[in-house]
């Protein structure tokens, strides 16, 4: 489970990109961005996305968005 902190940078992503999510889809796009703030936990780069921008745009954002949301590097 997210911590509030990330649940909250979660569900203001989905309402900044998404209009309508079903519950399916926001399960794959919360499953995107847990692994991705799984990922900057660990410090791993962000490069190593199991998500491709081409074929898997909204899962690939989504798991960006966690990696961002969790990356203990400064901006």
């Amino acid at each position: 489970m997210l911590e509030c902190r990330c649940k909250a940078v979660f569900d203001a992503y989905v309402q900044k990109e998404y209009e309508r999510v079903s519950p399916d889809e926001s399960k794959r796009l919360l499953s995107a961005f847990e692994a991705g703030a799984i990922a900057a936990k660990k410090r791993r780069d962000a490069s190593l996305c199991n998500f491709s921008a081409l074929t898997n745009a909204e899962e690939f954002l989504a798991w960006f968005e966690g990696f961002k949301c969790c990356d203990p590097k400064p901006s």
